[in-house]
Parts: C-alpha cells; sequence; structure tokens
C-alpha cells in the first residue's frame, strides 16, 4: 500500500517509503495536489485591532485568492464576520455559510480559513461545526495549519490548536473584567 496523495489514509511512516511520507502533506506554500474544486472562504475579525492589523480582512482574503489560485479552487464566495462574538452561534457570516453548505453541499469540497482560530476559537463550537461539514462531505481547509485534515495526526493538531485558541481567548477574557 503505498501512501501519494495528501490526503492518504495512511497513519504510520513505516507504511511508506521516505520520499513518500516526506511528500504527503503539504507545507505552508505548497501547492495540493487535489483536482480543482469548489470551496467557500470564511474570515473573521474579532476586535477592532484585528482588523487593522496581520489578521485584517484584507489578509485573510489575499491569503484565500493566493491559495485558492495555487491550488486550482473555485472560490464561490466569501463569508465575513467583522468584530464578531466569540460564540459561533453569535456570528451571523457564519451561520448564513452553515446554511449554504447544508445546502448546496454537493458542490463543495471544502470551507477554507487563514487559520482555525478565524473558525472557531471554542473546542466545543469547532468540533461540532467541523463535525457538521465533514457530514456533509465537506473538509474545513486552514491555510495557515495545513496538517489538519482527518487522519488521526490531523485530528489531534486541529484539537490541539483548538484548545490553544480556546485558552487564548478565555485568558484575554479573564484580563479584560480584572
Amino acid at each position: 500500500m503505498g501512501c501519494a496523495g495528501w490526503k492518504s489514509k495512511i497513519q504510520s511512516k513505516s507504511d511508506c517509503r521516505k520520499e513518500e511520507w516526506e511528500a504527503r502533506w503539504p507545507t505552508k506554500g505548497e501547492k495540493v495536489t487535489e483536482k480543482s474544486s469548489n470551496v467557500i472562504c470564511y474570515a473573521r475579525v474579532s476586535t477592532l485591532e484585528q482588523a487593522e492589523k496581520n489578521n485584517s480582512l484584507s489578509v485573510q482574503e489575499g491569503k484565500f485568492k493566493e491559495f485558492c489560485s495555487r491550488n486550482n479552487f473555485e472560490s464561490l464566495e466569501t463569508f465575513t464576520d467583522k468584530q464578531s462574538a466569540r460564540t459561533v452561534a453569535k456570528r451571523p457570516e457564519f451561520q448564513r455559510m452553515m446554511e449554504f453548505c447544508k445546502k448546496n453541499h454537493k458542490k463543495l469540497s471544502a470551507v477554507i480559513v487563514a487559520d482555525l482560530s478565524r473558525f472557531a476559537r471554542n473546542v466545543a463550537d469547532q468540533g461540532v461545526a467541523i463535525a457538521t461539514l465533514s457530514q456533509l462531505g465537506i473538509e474545513v481547509m486552514s491555510i495557515d495549519e495545513p496538517i489538519t485534515g482527518d487522519t488521526a495526526a490531523g485530528k489531534l493538531s486541529r484539537n490541539i490548536i483548538g484548545s490553544m485558541s480556546q485558552f487564548f481567548s478565555d485568558s484575554l477574557s479573564e484580563k479584560t473584567k480584572d
């Protein structure tokens, strides 16, 4: 059994030749070798400071454009929450995106995010949303965290990143209450 393709289900390095294992996961900036697909993008800023600095909407949208172009993805729509709430239930564009996915899941292969903290900063929200999309056959792809796929390692990475995002969000909330 080989491990060609970046979405391979191979879990062990011993199941692959060294060069196949190393080529298995795309690194940041590397082209994904999947067929062309329809995707949607989701961008979010929580604060005015984020909107003006490194997580600005224009930075996120630039990442989407470059990533989609490099990977021959057709972006059907970008959903954007500005100065959004902490939970996904209170983000209107996130909710609209999920409804869009439910109605159009046969046309979509992925939701693209700049990084998972833009998708959700609560482990439970992240898990439920990713599971819902997965049941629809839609993958969540993070540009800045490419190893978050549906393998054991990807799920572990996704959960660690989600936990760190929640810790950061909770810590910030505690500091602002003092």
